[in-house]
This record gives structure tokens, C-alpha cells and sequence, in this order.
């Protein structure tokens, strides 16, 4: 959020049109968002977006709260290798203590890579780099059965 309210800080490759990207500031940031927080919507276009919130740490005043996203012509991709890889880039940019929203928005070009080539290496501090591989999931983004899952839960 900016003093302004919601809006969309940076879009790379910048070829949505201005309708698009004012829905994006709306829906990429819900009403009662908190960090770790990830969503996916639909779009009124038909395009889908999945983003991630996370905070942005302030030295002279409140932190703030950002949301970082990808938009997709449907959903045709897993969003929850999504979710791991947005969360492993936010947690690492805090990890290094290089998280700022200036950061992120100038990653972006090499995120949008990375996506598109479903793996890649980006290096985020001297020395510092984080793996991405968008083919695979850890054991905990695995979907499980949520039939099972919930009667598991209900009748133990």
C-alpha cells in the first residue's frame, strides 16, 4: 500500500492494458490480508493471477504490506509450485535482509524468466542465490485428497 491506497507499484513485461492492472490493485491485496497469505483470482478478462503477501520491513515508521503476483491467460499452471517459489524468494530477500519493495519490483524481469523457463538461479545478494524449480513441489505443497483429508480430521 502506498499513501495514495492500493496500487500496482511495477508490471513486467508491461503489456496490460490500464483496466487490468486497476483490478490487480484491488483484488491482489483483500480485504483482512496478512503476510503469507496467497491467493488466486479470476480476472475480468478471463486472465487468473496468483499473488503472495508479504510485509516490507520500515525503519522510521508501520511496515507495510505488498503483494507479489503472476498474471496467466488460464490455469493451466500449478499454482502451488507458485506459492512455494514466491514464498522461498520473499523469505530468502528477508533472510539476507535485502527485502524492500524496490527489490522486488527490480527482480521481476528475472522472476518472469524464471517462470517462463520453469528453473533458474537468481542471485540476490553477492553470494547470495536462490533455486527456483517450477516443475517440481515440495512434500508440503503436495495437493492432497480433501474428502480424505477432512474426514480424516472429523472422524480421526
Amino acid at each position: 500500500m502506498s499513501k495514495k491506497g492500493l496500487e500496482v507499484t511495477k508490471v513486467y513485461p508491461n503489456i496490460l492494458n490500464q483496466a487490468i492492472i486497476n483490478e490487480i490493485a484491488l483484488k491482489s491485496m483483500p480485504f483482512g490480508a496478512k503476510e503469507g497469505d496467497f491467493t488466486t483470482i479470476t480476472l475480468s478478462d478471463n486472465k487468473i493471477f496468483s499473488g503472495l503477501v508479504f510485509t516490507v520491513p520500515h525503519l522510521l515508521s508501520r511496515d507495510n504490506i505488498a503483494s507479489l503476483i503472476a498474471v496467466f491467460e488460464s490455469m493451466s499452471y500449478n499454482a502451488e509450485i507458485l506459492q512455494e517459489n514466491f514464498t522461498l524468494l520473499i523469505n530468502s530477500l528477508k533472510e539476507f535482509n535485502v527485502i524492500s519493495s524496490d527489490k522486488v519490483t527490480d527482480l521481476l524481469p528475472e522472476i518472469f524468466a524464471g517462470i517462463k523457463l520453469e528453473k533458474f538461479n537468481l542471485n540476490i545478494k553477492r553470494g547470495k542465490n536462490i533455486t527456483f524449480n517450477f516443475t517440481n513441489l515440495d512434500a508440503k505443497f503436495v495437493k492432497k485428497d480433501k474428502l480424505k483429508e477432512f474426514t480424516s480430521d472429523v472422524w480421526g
